[in-house]
């Protein structure tokens, strides 16, 4: 009876497998094992090769990307595809050649071709859940203790920094203003670098990222800003750099609107 029913030869094994990955050459083979009358092998052999599939994706997902690029593109469907293949050819590979001896019937490559689209499909759904499962917990898988003291450095250097706008409205003598100025730029400065060291936190999550770069462009204005008033203390000439400091004063208050419509807890 086996050679009225078709077979997977191993070319269509292996175009499967590389189509659609380990999982869609484990079902071929799975097939063949049936015809063979067979069934528990081929029931281990798909299912060995879903859980080489899931692993595989496992890889993909958490081996770190600058790793990844370093890979060639078609390294590791290559090196599977070579791996199925002399998988089948050693556990099938004579009873397909007794089948295509005796004029045994073959499926062809346009049904191979088929199952290996679904399988790859298969694969990009599993791999699409694992991203979202691993970015969904990778919001709670920082040192958030850490993040959480540099920021509370950061709003304590923020608050003295201010106090520089007290200063000026009540100082009588340019002097005065330079001093606390001159401390207001150093202040920001170490605010910059406080947010670059939070900025390396392993799995920061995008949005906390997100505010980081915000807050050194902040940082970065109030710098500008303090140094154009800086000048116009030093060469009592207000008016002269009055256009400059306004029009810094409200790229500052524009982009804290911003930081505050981040939607941080």
């Amino acid at each position: 009876m086996e050679e009225t029913k078709k077979l997977f030869s191993q070319q269509a094994v292996v175009l499967a497998t590389f189509l659609g990955g380990p999982m869609a050459g484990g079902f071929l083979m799975k097939k063949n094992f049936d015809v063979f009358a067979e069934q528990n092998k081929g029931t281990w052999a798909f299912v060995l090769s879903i859980l080489f599939t899931i692993f595989m994706v496992g890889l993909l997902v958490f081996i770190p990307e600058a790793i990844w690029e370093k890979v060639p593109n078609m390294l590791l469907p290559m090196a599977y595809t070579l791996a199925i293949y002399l998988i089948v050819e050693n556990i099938q590979g004579s009873r397909i050649k007794a089948h295509r001896e005796a004029v045994g019937e073959f499926y062809s490559m346009w049904r191979t071709a088929g199952i290996g689209f679904i399988s790859l499909i298969i694969l990009v759904v599993l791999i699409g859940i694992n991203i979202f499962i691993t970015e969904a917990f990778s919001a709670f898988n920082y040192d958030f203790e850490k993040y959480d003291s540099g920021m509370e450095m950061f709003y304590e250097n923020q608050e003295q920094a201010l106090v520089m706008f007290s200063v000026i409205d009540t100082a009588k003598y340019n002097k005065s203003i330079i001093k606390e100025v001159e401390k207001s730029v150093l202040l920001w400065e170490e605010n910059k670098q406080i947010v670059r060291d939070l900025q390396s936190i392993d799995n920061l999550p995008p949005e906390l990222m997100e505010q980081n770069t915000m807050l050194i462009e902040y940082c970065n204005l109030r710098i500008l800003h303090n140094e154009f008033i800086l000048k116009a203390a030093r060469e009592d000439a207000t008016d002269v750099y009055i256009s400059h400091i306004m029009k810094l004063g409200s790229q500052i208050e524009s982009l804290l609107s911003k930081l505050n419509a981040l939607p941080i807890d």
